[in-house]
């Protein structure tokens, strides 16, 4: 779609599958493999196919789809979890559970460098995008717990802001300082070396 978008005079449109495209792509899929594991951008972000696969995956014993409950590169952490489970032998059954839990340590946001895609597929209007350009903003976005939290422009925006909007903590929360005292020596090495690695 980027090589499409690249040609300026062309727009494009983001449409959902209808259930019946799903259901084919199901059936392909399933002709090169035992189990589908589909996974879905947030149920609860607008223009979300999860439902719309859900609704289709019934007509099949051996398509299972899961929430993500993330979008763009949150959803492909999780896609990633998912292959990494199929390439060490689970199967289906065995990756889904363990994706529910997992998934909900997948935080995401993204920065847009641009907003002339988006513009040109019709998810912002051009005016905006052409005044974020002209001024040199970029729009971030932060998701947690599958819905969008926060929209902002990245001048908004440290790491440790864009952190605690996305874990919903301050910074200094996650690893906080911790007295312990000092105990008794265990283990106490000496002039160990060894020539070109030491």
């Amino acid at each position: 779609i980027l090589k499409y978008l690249e040609n300026k005079d062309n727009l494009a449109e983001s449409v959902p599958p209808t259930v019946e495209e799903y259901e084919t792509f199901f059936a392909e899929q399933l002709l090169k493999a035992n189990d589908v594991v589909y996974i879905a951008s947030s149920s609860q972000l607008e223009g979300s196919t999860y439902h719309i696969a859900k609704e289709a995956a019934q007509s099949f014993d051996n398509v299972f789809v899961l929430d993500s409950m993330n979008f763009s590169g949150g959803q492909g952490l999780v896609a990633l979890m998912a292959c990494r489970m199929a390439e060490a032998g689970m199967g289906a059954a065995d990756i889904i559970p363990r994706l529910e839990i997992r998934y909900q340590l997948v935080k995401s946001s993204i920065m847009i460098d641009n907003l002339d895609y988006l513009a040109r597929m019709q998810r912002v209007g051009t005016g905006y995008a052409n005044l974020m350009k002209s001024l040199l903003l970029r729009p971030v976005t932060v998701m947690k717990d599958g819905k969008l939290v926060e929209n902002g422009i990245t001048s908004d925006y440290d790491t440790d802001k864009l952190v605690e909007k996305m874990v919903g903590r301050e910074m200094g929360d996650i690893y906080p300082k911790r007295s312990s005292p000092i105990g008794d020596v265990v283990l106490k090495v000496e002039g160990l070396t060894r020539k070109g690695v030491l």
